[in-house]
């Protein structure tokens, strides 16, 4: 059953193109990957918020220290980089 609003509603597209994914956003998922959680961290500010879930993390190292924490006691083991800067 369709009401009087939903038959009104526009349909809108977006094309989105497949970019090269910029080099903090590589370093900041290879130190995920590497377990290393090292300077590519940096790309967070000193005051940086975070949220996993109902999570909330503030402040660049409280985030780095938790997010190995939950990606150490991960199961299946965690990883960001299937397909990174790949072509399908």
């Amino acid at each position: 059953m369709q009401n009087k609003e939903s038959q009104n509603q526009e349909t809108t597209t977006l094309t989105f193109t497949k970019t090269k994914p910029p080099e903090w956003l590589l370093a900041f998922w290879k130190e995920i990957d590497d377990k290393t959680f090292g300077k590519g961290f940096d790309c967070f500010a000193e005051d940086a918020t975070s949220r996993l879930g109902v999570a909330q993390w503030n402040g660049r190292e409280v985030i780095r220290e938790n997010l190995r924490a939950f990606i150490d006691t991960g199961s299946p083991p965690f990883t960001t980089s299937p397909n990174i800067g790949t072509e399908d």
